[in-house]
């Protein structure tokens, strides 16, 4: 088993984000949409070895390109749109923003909130949504 050095200068062992809890070697995971992307492909199935290639041909964009926003690049707004014209039950406010509601599917919004309760990786910006509610509720 290799070991993995932090990156030179890092102040502590894990990220302080809030959302990851990401090593500091890999902070490309507390980049909010990277965080966002990564859970929505895993809901929609493209999970395991080769999820990212099969999403990323589904969308038509390269595998490197969709890699580079997963790594550290921010989500640009053609991308978003490629992603909800082959998928729109997405919406532009929970890819760019976090934001639940809206125009997010419900169903895809209860398994994103399921990702994220079995995880522990932060996808939303906002807790309000009416089934995380309803959940808190008991309901």
């Amino acid at each position: 088993m290799t070991s993995v050095t932090p990156a030179v200068g890092a102040r502590s062992a894990f990220c302080s984000c809030g959302g990851c809890g990401e090593s500091v070697v890999r902070r490309q995971a507390c980049i909010p949409s990277a965080r966002r992307l990564r859970a929505l492909i895993e809901v929609l199935g493209f999970e395991g070895r080769g999820g990212q290639t099969r999403f990323a041909n589904e969308i038509g964009v390269s595998r490197r390109r969709l890699n580079n926003v997963l790594v550290y690049r921010p989500m640009s707004q053609k991308l978003v749109q490629k992603i909800i014209h082959r998928y729109p039950r997405v919406s532009t406010d929970f890819l760019l923003l976090g934001r639940s509601g809206g125009n997010l599917d419900r169903k895809l919004e209860r398994q994103l909130l399921d990702y994220q309760e079995k995880t522990g990786i932060s996808v939303f910006n906002n807790s309000e949504s009416p089934y995380e509610s309803a959940r808190l509720l008991g309901q």
